[in-house]
């Protein structure tokens, strides 16, 4: 069996009155839907639980959006992949799921709207030159129905500067891994070596000697050029790593960042290292 409902609600500000609003609708449509018993006992699981169902909803512009897409098992034609009328089907993680086709908005865009587009674009941007560095810094978390790519999204959602109408990154809040049980590196400095290399520096760590094994994962951001050098396998030990950068990286503004990887593959939060001006 598979359902698929897509329910746009205009709600003011409260988050209780919100999810009220929410649950009415969601009532309505199962009234409407239900048959008999069995099938309202399906309904409500294809609605409540994560294992059967997906539910995102997006604020945009005191707009609630709620896309409910059922996963199916074997109906009455099983799985399928292409759009068959206005219904797609696709497969995600071995999980099979049905969506509706898309439609285009004829209004503009609101001013807000436009601003969380451009969000959304100049961290997709930045993010995407450094994706093989997240993919190892949040292989650990729950990526089941999730990429590192996506988790890193969400991790830097909020890592913005600048005003409403010229948002612009903040490179001091990103976040390039995420787990627990890895001591984070702390003191993390960046500074200029000479001859096109920098020199980043953390901390030594006491107290704790499994943690001297673990590698260091270090990663310079270009800001002008926006350009990214990662350096990985250094001792965290050694407290300091010395990376060569490009000889196009001149009057810019350049970026720290490190974070540790465990023997056993477990990472620990990012620091920021800082940023250092070349002339």
């Amino acid at each position: 069996m598979a359902v698929f409902i897509l329910l746009t609600l205009k709600v003011d500000n409260s988050r209780k009155r919100t999810f009220s609003i929410i649950g009415t609708y969601l009532r309505r449509v199962k009234k409407i839907c239900l048959h008999n018993r069995s099938s309202y006992a399906l309904c409500v699981r294809l609605f409540h639980q994560e294992d059967a169902a997906v539910l995102l909803v997006t604020d945009v512009n005191n707009l609630i959006h709620i896309y409910i897409m059922a996963q199916f098992n074997q109906g009455v034609l099983g799985a399928f992949s292409g759009k068959v009328g206005s219904v797609v089907g696709s497969n995600w993680r071995d999980i099979d799921y049905m969506r509706g086709l898309p439609k285009q908005s004829s209004k503009p865009a609101t001013a807000k709207q436009l601003l969380i587009r451009e969000k959304f674009r100049l961290l997709i941007q930045f993010l995407t030159l450094v994706k093989s560095v997240i993919n190892q810094g949040f292989k650990n978390e729950d990526t089941r129905r999730a990429t590192a790519f996506n988790l890193a999204f969400t991790a830097n959602k909020d890592a913005f500067a600048g005003t409403d109408t010229e948002p612009v990154l903040d490179f001091s809040k990103m976040i390039f891994s995420k787990g627990s049980g890895v001591s984070k590196a702390t003191g993390c400095k960046i500074v200029a070596d000479g001859d096109g290399v920098l020199t980043v520096t953390w901390d030594a760590i006491s107290g704790n000697a499994q943690a001297l094994t673990d590698e260091a994962t270090v990663v310079l951001y270009c800001e002008e050029d926006k350009e990214v050098v990662v350096h990985e396998g250094v001792l965290r030990s050694l407290n300091t790593a010395q990376v060569e950068i490009p000889s196009n990286w001149s009057s810019c503004t350049i970026h720290g960042y490190v974070y540790m990887t465990s023997k056993e593959d477990k990472n620990s939060l990012t620091s920021y290292a800082g940023a250092l001006s070349i002339m």
